[in-house]
């Protein structure tokens, strides 16, 4: 699926750091902050109500159920 509408959200796991440090300070070290899911998903009009389409939602073993 190829749009110039879709759009991602990619998660990453901190192996190292914190969440306040690697946002202020884009803390990029090697296997520091791999990607474990991403979620795609497009703003689209029907019926002219705006509605939000997830497409596709994944994650790696580890990451599910942690809620």
């Amino acid at each position: 699926m190829s749009s110039t509408d879709a759009r991602y959200i990619f998660v990453r796991e901190l192996r190292c750091g914190d969440a306040y440090e690697a946002s202020t300070q884009r803390i990029c070290e090697e296997g520091c902050d791999q990607i474990v899911g991403f979620v795609h998903y497009r703003f689209t009009l029907e019926e002219e109500i705006p509605v939000l389409n997830v497409y596709e939602i994944q994650l790696e073993s580890q990451i599910q159920g942690k809620g």
